[in-house]
């Protein structure tokens, strides 16, 4: 086997998933914070998740069409 063939099948497979979390409208700035908290220390509470990205989603619609 040569070097390639080694690390092609060393690679591990990956599942990536996107979740979408849609708060209530009343949550506090301090609730949301605690919940983003919480959410992203999950990453190293459970063994398969690799990674975990967190922000805000600011959409502008323009509803006068």
């Amino acid at each position: 086997m040569n070097m390639i063939s080694v690390l092609i099948s060393c690679r591990r497979k990956v599942v990536e998933h996107i979740c979408l979390l849609k708060a209530k409208e009343e949550l506090s700035e301090e609730e949301e914070n605690d919940m983003l908290d919480y959410l992203y220390t999950t990453q190293y509470q459970m063994g398969g998740i690799i990674a975990i990205s967190l922000g805000k989603v600011w959409v502008s619609l323009n509803r006068s069409i």
